[in-house]
């Protein structure tokens, strides 16, 4: 596989998933971000597939949260 498809393909799902977890937590671009403590611009971007998301650890650290709260939201679901 080319190298530019390959990692063309890792963007799309890269902005796939920030924009299902965001729609998951029912929350708005604007919403994610303030919650993240970055502006919307980034979110927006890195949805549109524009550019990467950059974060800081903070904000890597409250998105793993959300991960995690939406992983035991889908556990409790099933049982």
């Amino acid at each position: 596989m080319d190298l530019n498809k390959k990692q063309e393909g890792e963007r799309e799902d890269r902005k796939t998933h920030l924009k299902q977890l965001r729609e998951a937590l029912g929350m708005t671009q604007l919403e994610f971000a303030t919650a993240l403590g970055i502006s919307i611009s980034p979110v927006a971007n890195c949805e549109q597939g524009k550019s990467e998301l950059m974060l800081s650890a903070g904000s890597i650290r409250k998105l793993q949260s959300y991960y995690r709260f939406l992983l035991l939201l889908r556990l409790i679901t099933l049982y």
